[in-house]
């Protein structure tokens, strides 16, 4: 168990429960937006007094940004409540199927992408995997400087820290699922 990783699962899945953006939540606790964005990644290790101004801004005593409690129940995430974040003008959507779990250091995405549809993915973490299995149609992929002309089933998997980018130049939608797998 990492200390640091039990602390941004926490302070994340805090502050989206109450609806917090991490602008706000650092203002309320004195702290810069990059500081409370590299707690939530898990990246820094933060003080005891740094805990403390966060735990007041959440409203919520200290001791549940150090809660650990792995999950020990099978957990069924359903598609239908996903509600897909748009991207290239409606052209690309991106379901979250295994929203971001901090133990297993992993997360999962559905991203259909219809016909002229490119969707360059952001950067995440140093260190970070990416696969992209291809479920149906065909894409053309950039991972850095190498090109990917992909079918139905190739599983793609590239430095996700680096740029990486998804067409759909064919003359049919396509799916996909991105999966990140984070360095622990």
């Amino acid at each position: 168990m990492d200390i640091n990783l039990v602390i941004a699962e926490n302070c994340k899945r805090i502050r989206k429960i109450q609806k917090m953006s991490i602008e706000r939540t650092a203002e309320i606790a004195g702290v810069s937006r990059s500081m409370l964005g590299q707690i939530e990644r898990g990246e820094a290790n933060p003080s005891a007094a740094l805990l403390y101004k966060i735990a007041g801004a959440l409203k919520v005593p200290m001791e549940e940004l150090l809660r650990y409690e792995p999950e020990t129940e099978d957990r069924l995430f359903r598609g239908i409540d996903s509600v897909a974040d748009r991207a290239d003008g409606g052209k690309v959507l991106l379901h979250d199927t295994t929203p971001y779990d901090g133990f297993a250091a992993l997360e999962q995405k559905r991203v259909d992408i219809f016909i002229s549809g490119k969707y360059e993915l952001p950067p995440e973490k140093p260190g970070c995997i990416g696969y992209l299995l291809l479920v149906s149609g065909n894409l053309k992929v950039t991972a850095a400087d190498e090109v990917y002309q992909m079918e139905q089933w190739d599983n793609l998997r590239f430095h996700a820290d680096r740029p990486c980018t998804i067409e759909n130049n064919n003359t049919a939608a396509a799916r996909a699922v991105l999966t990140y797998r984070y360095m622990k």
